[in-house]
């Protein structure tokens, strides 16, 4: 069951960044950034894993399970070498190695993930057009924020943000969060979405995805959606009444 290796890798990763009592050598951004991927790969199964799963769920699960056991193994063989190994010329070779493999699979869990984000945005797409809202492709915008938003190596990064966004004056100011594909940034913007302070202090929230391929008709009624705003009648507005809607929410 690829929850039940995903769990597993899960627990020998915090046993390694946060107790470590054997100090063993890692790269700690990079066990960290594994930690979470694997976190978010767990969520999406916990919602979308059963026995009438799509095809695609199903390949993503076992695409998972691979990558989990193949992780867990690169690991508990880098842990084994340097527990029962004496000091060599030959270990900081030993360590490279175990960093570049770890590496590979973290680039294929990385391809992982976003497939499951596709299926996420198929599935939230289809949400709103069986419940006559929308016409489109599946591929317009995500507007349901599902993903895990416990974030692991990013707390300076989400105090940062938060004091920006209850520090501003009133009035519309952007906060961007900007990096290379694949470092968390989705997860980080859900994790303060879902900051209980930041539901607080805004008591209007929305949450849509705009990809390069985008509708502004699905965006506004994402947006609507999100906040519970979106009604029958609204599948019959233009997109300028729509957005009116979006304003006075």
């Amino acid at each position: 069951m690829a929850y039940a290796a995903l769990t597993s890798l899960m627990k020998n990763l915090d046993q390694i960044i946060h107790l470590n009592q054997y100090r063993i050598r890692h790269d700690k951004q990079q066990m960290q950034y594994l930690h979470e991927e694997i976190r978010l790969l767990r969520a999406f199964l916990e919602d979308h894993s059963s026995p009438n799963s799509s095809e695609g769920v199903k390949r993503l699960e076992e695409r998972a399970r691979d990558a989990a056991h193949a992780a867990a193994d690169i690991i508990d063989s880098h842990v084994s070498k340097q527990l029962l190994s004496k000091a060599t010329s030959n270990e900081d070779k030993r360590y490279e190695l175990f960093c570049r493999d770890l590496q590979n699979v973290i680039e294929e869990i990385d391809a992982i993930h976003g497939e499951m984000i596709k299926i996420q945005e198929s599935y939230s797409i289809s949400n709103l057009q069986s419940r006559g809202s929308l016409d489109l492709p599946a591929e317009s915008s995500r507007t349901v924020c599902s993903v895990e938003n416990d974030v692991v190596g990013h707390d300076d990064e989400l105090m940062q943000i938060k004091e920006q966004l209850t520090g501003l004056p009133s009035k519309l100011e952007i906060s961007s969060i900007v990096g290379m594909g694949g470092i968390g940034k989705t997860a980080l913007a859900a994790n303060v979405y879902n900051d209980p302070f930041i539901t607080y202090y805004f008591y209007i929230r929305a949450w849509v995805s705009i990809s390069q391929e985008y509708n502004t008709r699905a965006i506004l009624l994402g947006l609507l959606s999100s906040i519970n705003k979106s009604d029958d009648k609204m599948k019959e507005a233009c997109n300028e009444q729509l957005a009116d809607y979006c304003i006075g929410a």
